[in-house]
């Protein structure tokens, strides 16, 4: 499968099931109080840091090791990968069942501690779920990776959801979720094991102790980031009350279309890089980690610009207006999306230096930690104390990536002006800067913020699309992607007639 095909499908699966996700925060703050929403977080917060401490990241050695051993060995690697997983899981599940009373008490949230035992079940699961994407996308069968992964967060949405629809609280939609869960995990299996007929189920001691040195620094570039990412919302759990928290995590969010463009190009063009790397052909590698960020700095950079202009009526819209104050906490993580372009991470990955990610994550977290802690105690309280989590981790975010910028340079042997295609980056940006500012120049005379919002995004698209056919600043295979939509209608209506 071409690259392009495979990432428009995996940005398409991963999109919709963003937009569920999307969905379900919408929903949710209509459908519950602010004090019940905060406590499902909550739950959720908790599970992320401790299955953060304990993640080996055997699902992203599965994008490294599949291509490379072939489908002779398959089960061979699968057999010490879903061991390994299961071990794991049951670590986490058991640190969150002795710890759940710590998180009640440091989130002064009694009621906590039951929920965070119950869900205590869920990483037995949800860990098998998380290998699914890159078995499949290692596969070439990105089809299937974005079906399975769609079809389970639909199901575990809408379960949460009819849940608290039918009046029943955060007990019943915590038991929901571990059931979905569950049944997420069996069918995960069942692909696995008919997409690895070729080989048989054994383990290997050697390519265990290969994989795990490949994963360790992995494993301590994810403990130290989920803490640092989490970081904030454990900070205003602890320094505010739950309904605030429930206001703040419902802002400080990044926009799924952070994840969806960088990570799925990365995931696209991760079995290609491998391969260029595999020859010796760095500079190969690093080409097509370049067009993946050109390509998804093309929709990131202009996201970033109009979100910046009509961020707080976005946040009124889609959460009410008695979640206004998400607002403030969205724009500052709104700040990290022209910096987070690329996954830098990926280029590392595929050439099997992972240890300094390790290394960039640690200083991320110091200096995401110095600078939140010093915001949140002298804002005593008030405006400061609130937004200076979010501010630390920007922080965070900017450090880490300097610093392996810097790094790839000495890897590559090459000059910090050529690891990233700063003179293509820099007009795309620019020229949705300029659209942004003519944006928010132009009065627009509607009343309902929705109306006004849809007026303000097509006006903006026709500026920026009119700025990148005036300044010739799109290639042609970006040209054809850009017509895909217009070239699948004509296709329709010739097959009609």
């Amino acid at each position: 499968m071409r690259i392009r095909t495979r990432s428009i499908l995996i940005m398409m699966f991963q999109g919709l099931t963003q937009a569920t996700q999307l969905i379900l925060g919408m929903v949710l703050v209509r459908l519950i109080s602010k004090e019940m929403l905060g406590s499902y977080r909550q739950v959720a917060l908790s599970y992320a840091l401790i299955a953060g401490i304990f993640s080996l990241q055997l699902e992203s050695s599965l994008y490294y090791f599949m291509p490379k051993l072939g489908p002779q060995r398959r089960r061979e690697l699968l057999t010490q990968t879903l061991l390994t997983t299961g071990l794991l899981s049951l670590v986490i599940s058991l640190a969150m069942f002795l710890t759940a009373g710590l998180f009640a008490a440091q989130f002064k949230n009694p009621q906590l501690a039951t929920w965070i035992r119950i869900f205590a079940l869920f990483p037995l699961f949800e860990r098998i779920i998380q290998l699914q994407p890159a078995f499949l996308i290692s596969l070439d069968k990105a089809l299937y990776s974005g079906l399975y992964s769609m079809l389970s967060s639909l199901l575990m949405i809408g379960a949460v959801m009819s849940v608290f629809a039918a009046g029943y609280g955060v007990t019943e939609a915590v038991w929901a979720k571990v059931f979905i869960g569950a049944l997420s995990a069996a069918a995960g299996i069942v692909l696995m094991a008919a997409f690895s007929r070729e080989s048989q189920w054994r383990f290997s001691k050697e390519l265990w102790l290969e994989q795990v040195n490949y994963c360790w620094p992995l494993m301590a570039t994810t403990i130290v980031g989920i803490i640092n990412l989490k970081m904030d919302g454990v900070l205003i759990s602890s320094y505010f009350s739950k309904e605030v928290y429930a206001v703040y995590s419902t802002g400080a969010m990044e926009l799924p279309l952070i994840a969806l463009f960088t990570s799925s190009l990365a995931s696209a063009i991760m079995p290609n890089m491998v391969a260029e790397a595999g020859k010796g052909n760095l500079s190969g590698a690093l080409n097509l980690w370049h067009e993946s960020t050109r390509k998804s700095s093309l929709l990131i950079f202009p996201t970033f610009v109009f979100f910046l202009v009509c961020g707080y009526d976005f946040i009124v819209l889609l959460y009410t207006p008695d979640y206004s104050n998400a607002a403030w906490p969205f724009l500052i993580y709104l700040a990290r999306l022209p910096v987070r372009v690329a996954i830098y991470a990926s280029i590392f990955r595929a050439i099997g230096h992972t240890k300094p990610l390790a290394v960039a994550a640690l200083l991320s977290f110091v200096s995401n930690m110095i600078v939140s802690v010093i915001l949140l105690f002298a804002g005593r309280h008030g405006f400061l104390s609130y937004i200076g989590p979010a501010i630390g981790t920007f922080f965070g975010t900017a450090v880490s990536v300097t610093f392996l910028l810097l790094l790839l340079c000495r890897k590559m042997n090459i000059r910090f002006a050529q690891v990233m295609r700063w003179k293509e980056l820099g007009r795309i940006f620019g020229l949705a800067l300029l659209c942004g500012g003519l944006l928010w120049l132009i009065p627009i005379p509607f009343e309902s913020l929705l109306l006004k919002l849809i007026g303000r995004f097509i006006l903006f698209m026709l500026f920026y699309i009119c700025a990148l056919i005036f300044t010739k600043s799109l290639k042609p295979d970006e040209w054809e992607l850009l017509l895909l939509p217009l070239a699948l209608v004509r296709k329709i209506i010739r097959k009609e007639s």
